[in-house]
């Protein structure tokens, strides 16, 4: 990275500035909104259908822009030309509201030109469907990208509306493919989907729980400090994968995969549904308060399990368990926090959590 210095009246006010040059290359294209409707190419990432915000006077607002020919901001897509399909960027919400309309989701309301008030797509006169219909929509098309990382940060821009994607959101937009295909099937596994049965965990929180394992488990020394690049870097190395065939994806997703399940069943075998929680005793007393789910603990639980063998956890458990309770409640560098996420303080609990384990396993 170049030093940039700039200087203001002999001070220096900006010593060191990233000013990466993306090279990307996009096209302007324009299309009527029918071909947009019927067409299955334009792919509107599911959490903006789940959690779509706008009100009815915001959707309506639109629909008269659309009516009364006025323009709208272009609508910014990433083509994909492995599926031929375009990632929504930047547009969800109009593009939802204007399929909502086209398919009878909602009747305008609370428009100036109350003429309009009280239509919806289907009793609207046959000369102002059409004009819904042939509406141009200006699209710039992103097509030209040499990393999936530089579509992060395009997306991570544009990430700006009232429903954003959270992390493992915009990682499931982006690094599509094999391995984010098994990661959301794990997140099915029995053993584990009933850890999280009743639990408020949405928006692909589940799957950021699998990559985690697999990230930290394979790649740790790769890890600095900074979980979310971490996971960001790991997922997009996993790329190349789906040039493979099926079978050798399976070959050698598949020891990962059973240690991951593996790991699940132990951690639940020792601590039933307070699994993965965080635990203290504030309230002075010789009871554990498990408390909420923590990714801090999943890692440390889960990590420490994987390599041992399963027969010998589950013939210990209880004593597993009870000297967990012990470190986590009277030494606080074993206590996990999503405030020591250091590489040192990490690599210290797994590893002091797996020695213990292992003293006991062989003490026993």
């Amino acid at each position: 990275m170049e030093k940039l210095i700039i200087k203001d009246n002999n001070k220096i006010i900006e010593s060191r500035q990233d000013l990466r040059l993306y090279n990307v290359k996009y096209n302007n294209i324009q299309i009527p909104i029918e071909y947009f409707y019927n067409s299955k190419k334009y792919v509107i990432h599911p959490v903006f259908q789940r959690h779509f915000v706008w009100s009815k006077k915001q959707k309506s607002n639109l629909i008269e822009t659309i009516l009364t020919g006025m323009p709208m901001p272009n609508i910014y897509t990433y083509l994909d030309l492995t599926n031929n399909q375009e990632l929504i960027i930047d547009g969800q919400q109009r593009l939802t509201t204007i399929k909502k309309f086209l398919n009878n989701e909602f009747k305008l309301s609370g428009l100036e030109n109350k003429n309009l008030n009280g239509f919806d797509y289907y009793t609207l006169p046959q000369e102002y469907k059409n004009r819904i219909k042939n509406y141009t929509l200006y699209i710039t098309q992103i097509d030209n990208l040499n990393s999936k990382n530089i579509l992060y940060e395009i997306f991570k821009r544009f990430n700006t509306g009232s429903t954003k994607l959270n992390a493992q959101e915009l990682r499931n937009c982006i690094y599509q493919g094999k391995f984010n295909s098994l990661i959301q099937e794990l997140t099915k596994y029995e053993g584990f989907n009933k850890i999280f049965k009743n639990k408020e965990i949405d928006r692909m929180e589940k799957e950021e729980y699998v990559l985690r394992f697999f990230a930290l488990y394979e790649n740790f020394d790769n890890y600095k400090s900074d979980i979310k690049s971490f996971l960001d870097e790991y997922l997009s190395s996993k790329i190349a994968m789906n040039d493979l065939s099926d079978e050798a994806f399976t070959v050698q997703t598949n020891e990962i995969v059973l240690k991951f399940k593996k790991a699940v069943d132990l951690c639940f075998a020792v601590f039933g549904f307070n699994v993965f929680k965080y635990c203290d005793n504030k309230n002075k007393t010789q009871k554990v308060n498990y408390k909420s789910l923590s990714k801090s603990v999943y890692d440390m639980q889960m990590l420490g399990f994987t390599d041992f063998d399963s027969e010998l956890i589950i013939r210990h458990k209880d004593i597993i368990k009870k000297k967990y309770e012990e470190l986590v409640l009277n030494n606080e560098d074993m206590r996990p926090s999503y405030k020591k996420m250091s590489k040192k303080a990490v690599s210290h609990r797994i590893c002091e959590w797996k020695k213990e384990v292992d003293n006991i396993i062989k003490n026993h």
